[in-house]
């Protein structure tokens, strides 16, 4: 895997969703658009938009790193190609990956997860999927509120806990990636809010 910085945090992406790598000029990055690389046109885009993290741009840099991504036929039906804007390359790693959990790995572009020898977790990247799911949810965006048929919202899910904190750490995962959400302080609560309301 390729270990890279967004921000203050480093993630890893899989060497075989890599196309090459690529430095971009300061300008070129600020203005967006697309750059030529061997070849072949990238749309130059930042990876911490798609993470939704913010930018950590080092203002006395000439030149950002940016990871080039093919991608698979998108919703558009065209093959598309990123120029994805780092902060920092940190090199390549062999990495052990590991399961995310069923709560965590349903998230768009998170394949798994490593830890690093100081014992930091890093997770695992699958950038192709994250760039579509973010594509995905600007298209449903773009559909006026009326046209959006049920089959394409986002599902309601029923956090049920008895520790109010994990109940408020899911609660805020879920929303993040759109989901509805309510919740219950233990069993028999859901139980009772079941008769309410059905989740998906």
């Amino acid at each position: 895997a390729l270990m890279v910085s967004v921000g203050q945090d480093p993630y890893a992406v899989p060497l075989s969703g890599i196309e090459g790598i690529a430095r971009v000029s300061r300008a070129q990055a600020q203005a967006g658009g697309l750059m030529e690389y061997g070849g072949n046109a990238y749309e130059i885009a930042w990876l911490a938009d798609f993470l939704g993290r913010p930018r950590g741009d080092d203002p006395d840099a000439r030149t950002l790193s940016a990871i080039l991504v093919r991608l698979p036929e998108g919703l558009s039906g065209s093959s598309r190609n990123m120029a994805l804007l780092v902060d920092r390359l940190l090199g390549n790693r062999e990495v052990v990956s590991k399961s995310l959990g069923p709560t965590v790995s349903s998230i768009a572009g998170m394949a798994g997860a490593t830890i690093l020898p100081d014992g930091r977790i890093v997770l695992l990247l699958d950038v192709a999927a994250l760039i579509q799911d973010r594509i995905r949810r600007r298209v449903l965006s773009e559909v006026p509120a009326h046209e959006v048929d049920a089959k394409s919202t986002l599902a309601k899910v029923m956090v049920i806990d008895d520790s109010i904190t994990m109940r408020r750490v899911a609660e805020r995962l879920l929303k993040r990636n759109g989901y509805g959400v309510s919740m219950a302080k233990d069993g028999l609560d859901g139980m009772a809010a079941l008769t309410n309301e059905v989740p998906d």
